[in-house]
């Protein structure tokens, strides 16, 4: 044992520091590793970002649906049903204000093409009037 060969106090003191650096070099391993899977995912979503939008967009808009056809499907859904809707009805500055919220987080279609229509023609000049902005 440590403790009999060189004594409590140098015993613990190298204990702790070989502990440390046991830690030392699992916090660098796990660091790089952690490194390489984050590139990785980052050149993976730049892949799947079009997909996964998409995808996301979908899943939105059928999942009041969704949620509606399995509240109404399960034994007692109709009166759970018409407690949240009274639930809503006495909370309604803050559905319409969810709502509200909502309405602005929803995926519109074509967002990129009203962005380029949006932009103005060029000047009869050959001048560009955005850029003269910059």
């Amino acid at each position: 044992m440590l403790v009999e060969r060189f004594g409590h106090v140098a015993a613990y003191w190298s204990m702790a520091g070989g502990l440390a650096a046991i830690g030392l070099i699992a916090a660098v391993a796990v660091s790089a590793k952690e490194h390489e899977e984050e590139l990785e995912q980052q050149e993976a979503e730049v892949a799947n970002q079009q997909v996964m939008s998409d995808a996301t967009a979908q899943a939105i808009t059928q999942a009041p649906l969704a949620m509606l056809g399995a509240l109404f499907s399960m034994p007692g859904g109709t009166t759970t049903a018409l407690k949240a809707a009274r639930i809503v009805g006495r909370n309604w500055p803050l559905a319409l204000l969810l709502v509200m919220i909502g309405v602005l987080f929803w995926p519109t279609e074509g967002d990129g093409a009203t962005a380029d229509s949006a932009k103005p023609a060029p000047n009869p000049d050959g001048s560009d009037p955005v850029a003269s902005y910059h």
